[in-house]
């Protein structure tokens, strides 16, 4: 038996979801997939647009809460990131 992240509650049917992905409210498909236990109800529920499941999902896609991690920040555009400056030609070896 497992507890199920959407309903909270203890049963047999729970199974790790992975790559599952919901609708956003214009209707385009996420593009970051959950990964988490969810028993085939809330499964079934989170088909159904503008079901509390499926609210519930994309909250958990978006936040990313589900994982427990902190995302890196993405770099903001138009912000250039130094890099190490190379040599444009080869080291000469050195002369004692």
């Amino acid at each position: 038996m497992a507890r199920c992240d959407c309903c909270g509650k203890d049963k047999h049917d729970v199974k790790i979801r992975v790559g599952l992905r919901g609708l956003d409210h214009r209707g385009h498909i996420t593009p970051n997939p959950f990964h988490g236990p969810l028993c085939d109800d809330c499964l079934a529920k989170t088909n159904r647009f503008g079901s509390a499941e499926q609210r519930w999902l994309l909250h958990q896609i978006t936040q990313g809460s589900q994982t427990g991690e902190k995302r890196a920040p993405k770099p903001r555009r138009g912000v250039v990131v130094p890099l190490r400056p190379g040599r444009s030609k080869p080291a000469e070896p050195r002369r004692n």
